[in-house]
């Protein structure tokens, strides 16, 4: 058996391309990357629907929103301390069975 002496490496690694093959895509993603380059060359751009947008100013609203309101909890403070605050019991019991009634929806 003879090997030839050459100064020339041959890959045997099929995912090589050959020099024939380069730059020639498949037509399925030459399309594709046409289209990437011409997006790439007129520059970044994104465009945000109105629900993303409404979502986005609610979230900023909720962000700025103190957690206490105190001017309730003032007026909380002196109806308890002059005695009138009132609680109405079939109000709260509403919205306790409103409350369970979502909770049990979302199971």
């Amino acid at each position: 058996m003879k090997i030839p002496s050459s100064n020339q490496i041959h890959s045997q690694d099929p995912l090589q391309r050959k020099p024939e093959t380069q730059g020639i895509e498949p037509s399925s993603t030459q399309g594709r990357k046409n289209t990437e380059v011409n997006n790439t060359l007129q520059g970044d751009r994104i465009e945000i629907s109105g629900q993303a947008q409404g979502i986005l100013q609610a979230s900023e609203i909720v962000r700025t929103t103190p957690e206490i309101r105190a001017s309730k909890v003032e007026e909380v403070k002196r109806a308890v301390d002059q005695g009138i605050y009132r609680v109405d019991s079939n109000k709260v019991a509403g919205r306790m069975l409103d409350q369970i009634r979502e909770e049990l929806l979302e199971m």
